[in-house]
């Protein structure tokens, strides 16, 4: 709940307004009392009622204000006693019945107190501050649509505290459109943590998580005490990933907001599945007091109870549960379980065969997706905990989905396995599907496409360890397949081991993946943002450019080309904040150059420059762009690049390239010793070198530079044309023939293995001029 309604109840916690001081019997004790209560001396308040109270019990207004103190101390309890002790007296004054629910409310018992609310509402229409906190028990609760029947009907202009709970509430129907509206009437007043919390829920309802995670970032930033904030940052985390900070955030809000369901069930689903039952069953069961009818959390505490092996407390439990929830598959197959260990084999099989039956019926409704493997590369992550335990704990029961059957496991064929098995992952029930294929391949090691299977379930459920495990097996089977390699590559991506994952992926392409599948796209991509962290960004560029071309305008792709052709050496979550409009802007020039969208690529590059005038690499990539049409200009865009950047080789290279087209040799001799001298493991600068060289009749030099670019690059179709030539120059024909049928083979097979044009800069390279 907004920081808002917070604030109201503390105004709200004061005399009742029915009696005053003046109009009280006694002494003037009551006006000491009262006197004390609004100084803040809370102890002297507290004394001073009581003393009032032993001769006046009668007195409603005394004990509303006991109340009172006692709810400012903090001690809900006691608040609680002292109100309901006003109500015998006087059982229809809305202000106590009021103080009473927030009482209830700020001692977690949400149900207790939207019943009193609901009274005062009764009683009272138009009053918006019962309305609010009435809503935002809803909201709690997770009941959306009664919140927003609640607060429709009122006017809500100028109040946060409604504009909050009310659009919250819209944003978590699935009303984004209209709960926008209200996110831009809170932002008209400026930035607020409540607008960014609102606006995350909205990025998480859209599965953007990572997009979620900015907004409550932000949101913290802004007021970290914001009651809900790092509830949902929490779960931001899971989905991408960072368990260890969900928890953290978990416990954060709960530090500040004892009620808030969820961080309540999720820190006992993760402490659950670490096997630290006691600490777990308590979260539940705070969960249970805020929504004590809730499914979810009912099926963890009964399965809980199952693994602690409190048969009879779980029996009782899930036997409730399954009869108000026939359809929850996971309570029947939890339940079925109990029965067996208690020895009623007979209603363990009757379970088993519901669980068998609900499967079937789910199978047969289910959409039968193609396997994803691009989540990752789209940012459309989920929790490294669990799935089945979070969706259990979350879910209706009539949309979850079902749990695998473990009754059968020690009799199953490995036929009847591996069919269910596929008919669980074409059903996208992976938790299900895991499971079985598990089993299957006990029964058959050897099984290459089960692994295959395994490896990607397990994979997109960011199971990243276990799916490299798996595809490791399948590539023990079958090692003279590229798909495997690249899979291998993208585990040991999401597990940050970069050097490797860049081995295995160029393995990959090597082998070969089938081109224009999910897997290419993914492989490729990752291996892109790879090259580009480790120093080659123009590599990077060649696929980058490929892949903008056939996957349109993907902002992940845009990110990593402004990355690569800013030669950051950056992975994009790596990626500073204040880089971002630079990189975006960077990656759109670059996007238009890949498309052949010269007039906007012109446009962009030109806007760049405007805002990012003294940038590395804006200038270069400019010259670039500009080489085919204008070589004039981008040779000025090299030197400006230069003057901004001394050290810089490629544009060295780009100025040594242009003077060897145009045969002016000499003018491009000292940018090529230069490019060598600061980077002598350059073969693109040897290469340059070597061949202005050989033009000025200096040919063992230029033999000794081009044989050192070699040695760097064996594989460079353009170094082994370049030799050729030197050799060819120098009266080594046998030499000369073996370099030139080297250079025919290898451009070959770089011919194959492209996927069309991929040319850096939007220009095609001059035959025999190599790549920096």
């Amino acid at each position: 709940m907004a920081i808002l309604v917070a604030t109201l109840l503390l105004t709200l916690f004061v005399t009742t307004g029915r009696g005053t001081a003046a109009q009280q019997p006694g002494d003037g004790s009551f006006a000491r009392a009262v006197k004390l209560h609004q100084s803040g001396d809370l102890d002297g308040a507290i004394g001073a009622y009581k003393e009032f109270l032993e001769k006046h019990p009668e007195s409603v207004e005394a004990r509303s204000n006991l109340g009172a103190v006692y709810a400012r101390k903090g001690d809900y309890g006691r608040a609680i006693e002292e109100y309901k002790r006003a109500l015998e007296f006087d059982d229809r004054n809305a202000a106590i019945l009021f103080n009473l629910g927030a009482a209830y409310y700020k001692s977690a018992q949400i149900n207790d107190a939207a019943a009193l609310l609901a009274r005062v509402l009764a009683a009272q229409p138009d009053n918006r501050n019962a309305a609010v906190l009435l809503a935002d028990c809803h909201l709690r609760m997770g009941e959306n649509k009664k919140v927003t029947d609640l607060l429709s009907p009122f006017s809500h202009k100028n109040d946060r505290a409604l504009l909050y709970v009310l659009g919250t509430a819209l944003i978590r129907d699935n009303q984004a459109e209209k709960g926008q509206a209200l996110v831009d009437e809170i932002l008209r007043e400026g930035d607020s943590a409540e607008a960014r919390l609102m606006l995350g829920t909205a990025r998480m309802m859209g599965r953007d998580y990572r997009g979620a995670l900015e907004e409550f970032a932000r949101a913290v930033e802004l007021n970290p005490k914001l009651p809900s904030v790092h509830s949902y940052f929490g779960r931001a985390l899971l989905a991408t990933g960072d368990l260890k900070r969900a928890m953290e955030s978990f416990r954060r809000e709960l530090e500040l907001n004892a009620i808030d369901f969820d961080s309540n069930l999720y820190m006992g689903v993760l402490l659950r599945q670490e096997q630290k039952f006691g600490e777990a069953l308590g979260y539940f069961q705070r969960a249970l007091q805020i929504r004590p009818r809730s499914p979810g959390v009912r099926y963890q505490i009964g399965s809980l109870q199952l693994s602690t092996g409190n048969l009879r407390e779980a029996l009782q439990i899930l036997e409730q549960l399954t009869k108000e929830e026939p359809d929850f598959v996971e309570a029947h197959v939890s339940l079925a379980t109990v029965y067996y260990r208690l020895k009623r084999k007979e209603d363990g099989d009757r379970h088993r065969e519901i669980v068998r039956r609900l499967n079937a019926e789910l199978q047969a409704r289910a959409p039968k997706p193609e396997l994803e493997i691009d989540r990752p590369y789209r940012g459309e992550t989920e929790s490294k905990a669990d799935p089945a335990s979070m969706r259990a704990a979350r879910e209706p029961p009539s949309r979850t989905r079902p749990a695998a059957d473990p009754l059968t496991r020690s009799t199953e064929t490995f036929d009847s396995l591996a069919s269910r098995a596929s008919s669980a992952r074409e059903a996208n029930r992976a938790g299900e599907a895991v499971e079985l294929y598990k089993q299957a391949l006990e029964r058959q090691p050897s099984w290459h496409e089960g692994w295959w299977y395994l490896g990607t379930l397990l994979y997109e459920e960011d199971r990243y360890l276990e799916a490299r495990d798996a595809v490791a097996k399948l590539i023990s089977l079958k090692p003279e397949g590229g798909v495997g390699w690249a899979m291998l590559g993208l585990c040991e991506f999401q597990l940050k081991n970069y050097e490797r994952s860049l081995e295995w992926l160029q393995k990959a392409q090597a082998l070969g993946v089938p081109p224009k599948t999910q897997l290419s796209v993914v492989s490729r991509y990752h291996m892109a943002l790879l090259l580009g962290r480790f120093g080659k960004p123009e590599a990077a560029l060649l696929l980058l450019y490929a892949l903008a071309r056939d996957k349109s305008e993907s902002p992940s792709i845009l990110t990593a080309m402004g990355i690569c052709a800013l030669a950051l050496p950056h992975l994009p979550a790596e990626l500073p904040p204040d880089k971002e409009p630079l990189v975006s802007k960077a990656g759109l020039a670059q996007y238009y150059m890949a498309t052949r969208q010269m007039a906007e690529a012109r446009k962009a590059s030109e806007e760049l420059i405007a805002r990012f005038p003294d940038t590395p690499n804006v200038h270069y990539s400019f010259g670039v762009f500009l080489l085919a049409e204008d070589p004039v200009a981008a040779l000025e865009e090299f030197r400006r690049e230069l003057r901004i950047s001394p050290n810089h080789v490629p544009a060295r290279l780009q100025i040594a390239f242009e003077y060897i087209k145009r045969n002016e040799h000499e003018k491009g001799l000292a940018y090529a010793q230069e490019a060598v001298k600061l980077s002598p493991d350059s073969f693109a600068a040897r290469n340059a070198l070597g061949r202005i060289l050989l033009e000025m009749e200096q040919t063992q030099r230029a033999i000794e530079e081009l044989e050192a670019g070699l040695e760097l690059a064996p594989d460079s179709p353009e170094m082994h044309f370049a030799v050729a030539r030197a050799y060819e120059r120098a009266g080594r024909k046998d030499d000369a023939a073996r370099a030139r049928e080297e250079f025919k083979k290898l451009d070959r097979i770089r011919r194959t293995a492209r996927e069309g044009s991929q040319a850096v800069g939007g220009i095609e390279p001059e035959k025999g001029r190599p790549p920096d």
